[in-house]
């Protein structure tokens, strides 16, 4: 088994970015932290590009007011 750096690209059109990356983020979350087949690493990252900062700003206040905090 190869361990290193893992990258995943996603088109889905007719979505908009913002439930798309919702939707993506939470269900990559989900099934590498339930799965015991899924070593992750502590720091463990996931990372999102957005091409201006108007789309990154819109992102968090959706991420603020969707995802429950524990």
């Amino acid at each position: 088994m190869r361990h290193g750096r893992y990258y995943v690209g996603i088109c889905a059109p007719g979505v908009s970015n913002k439930i798309q990356a919702i939707h993506l983020y939470s269900a990559y979350t989900t099934i590498t932290r339930s799965q015991a087949k899924f070593k992750v690493d502590p720091y463990y990252t996931m990372l999102g590009y957005f091409n201006t900062v108007k789309e990154l700003a819109g992102m968090m206040t959706t991420f603020k007011d969707e995802i429950i905090r524990d």
